[in-house]
């Protein structure tokens, strides 16, 4: 049985302030040889994740997808440790690139009538996107062992 419960202001900002931070850090591109930029967007996915749990990191991202972009949060753990962070950081990682990869693969053999085999899809990527993201998994995870010894929910 669930109760159901209005948000409180302070979540509703938290939530706001995930959602905005997920948009910039669209904007934030760092330059990568044989790529056009890497975005911290998706470290910001994670941080909502991770440091708002999965109600409110879902209603941050869920405020973020409505107009118009998309986004994936990982469930909070009720004892967060950094390993617990870093696992959550490499599901959503997987499940990220395994979504991508199965639009890349119908756009490529369904749309534009390039037939390629899903392997050569997901090598194509390996070299260049993923071990940036590996990074950032990394990061997100340390970021929030770090950031929520500070911020806790509970007021």
């Amino acid at each position: 049985m669930t109760v159901n419960r209005k948000l409180t202001i302070k979540e509703l900002v938290l939530c706001s302030l995930f959602a905005a931070l997920i948009a910039v850090g669209a904007f934030i591109r760092i330059p990568v040889p044989l790529m056009d930029y890497f975005s911290l967007q998706f470290l910001f996915v994670i941080l909502a994740g991770m440091l708002l749990g999965s109600k409110l990191g879902t209603i941050s991202v869920a405020a973020y997808v409505s107009i118009g972009l998309v986004g994936l949060i990982c469930e909070r753990f009720d004892k967060p440790i950094f390993n617990h962070y870093l696992g959550a950081a490499f599901v959503g990682l997987v499940i990220t690139y395994g979504m991508g990869f199965g639009y890349k693969y119908m756009i490529l053999n369904f749309y534009t009538k390039e037939v390629n085999s899903l392997w050569v899809i997901v090598l194509s990527s390996l070299p260049l996107d993923i071990p940036g993201d590996i990074v950032l998994c990394v990061l997100g995870a340390n970021l929030a062992n770090r950031l929520r010894k500070i911020y806790m929910m509970e007021d």
